[in-house]
């Protein structure tokens, strides 16, 4: 193998050192080869996912609460008159009705819609882990060597099936 040198030009193998068997072919020397292989790249694109509306409604409920009323009654003392009470000797009776306005409690009902909670709405992202999988292609080296045609080689004849390979290698190996 031929070393390459500073200024891009080859030299040759350093001594004691054979020539491989392509610079003894005569193949260019520092042929390179560049391979590809697919990287695979996920992106994250952010989607509409649903639309939520948020609306208020009114449930009615029935609600019972027991209320203190009172009413006023007539409620009539007798009591036993004395000569020379208070009042003095009773007199003729009036014929004007005495009158009395009695009074009684009745529940008024007021309804008044005052707040009675805060509801704050937040958005959260949760993170999920989702599985992707795809197919990616890479590109290998095949090399398949061929035997030299030399003229004092025997020649076979056409159609003459070739050696078979040596043991564990086929003839499109993989270098890698």
């Amino acid at each position: 193998m031929s070393t390459t040198t500073g200024d891009g030009s080859t030299a040759p193998p350093p001594a004691g050192r054979p020539s491989t068997s392509a610079e003894a072919a005569g193949a260019p020397q520092g042929t390179v080869v560049t391979l590809s292989a697919e990287q695979v790249d996920v992106a994250v694109h952010r989607l509409p996912r649903e639309r939520v509306r948020l609306r208020r409604e009114i449930h009615t409920r029935q609600v019972e609460v027991t209320v203190t009323v009172r009413r006023e009654v007539l409620r009539i003392e007798r009591l036993p008159v004395e000569d020379g009470g208070p009042d003095g000797p009773a007199g003729p009776a009036h014929d004007a009705p005495l009158e009395i306005t009695l009074h009684e409690e009745r529940p008024v009902v007021a309804v008044e819609a005052v707040p009675y909670e805060r509801v704050r709405i937040a958005v959260d992202a949760v993170p999920l882990t989702s599985r992707v999988d795809t197919t990616t292609r890479r590109e290998v080296v095949d090399v398949t060597t061929e035997p030299a045609h030399l003229e004092h080689s025997a020649r076979r004849p056409a159609g003459t099936p070739s050696e078979p390979p040596p043991e564990g290698r086929g003839p499109h190996e993989h270098l890698r």
